[in-house]
């Protein structure tokens, strides 16, 4: 069996980066706090693919290392606070609001 070819692969890395975050995880599984954090990282990974930048450049803007944005990808929040996650948000969205329902 070959290796794909860099185009293939190219291009199922393009598919994979805009792949959809309810695909990958089952937010409703969640408590109720690691739904907030899930719901901030997937407001950080919306902006990631809507301006089309990369992860470096995020990491950039919000003045972080970029191992924390490939955690923020993956959904890997459990070592990261809300307000943590709220100030990332807050500084790619200034617009955030966020509300509570019962």
């Amino acid at each position: 069996m070959a290796f794909p070819p860099k185009e293939e692969l190219d291009e199922i890395r393009d598919i994979l980066s805009r792949t959809e975050p309810d695909l990958i995880h089952d937010r409703n599984k969640l408590s109720k706090t690691d739904q907030l954090k899930y719901d901030l990282c997937e407001a950080l990974i919306k902006y990631l693919n809507r301006e089309k930048i990369s992860q470096r450049e995020l990491a950039r803007i919000l003045g972080i290392d970029p191992a924390r944005i490939s955690e923020i990808t993956k959904y890997k929040f459990q070592q990261m606070s809300v307000d943590r996650l709220i100030s990332y948000v807050e500084k790619v969205e200034p617009s955030l609001r966020i509300s509570i329902a019962s």
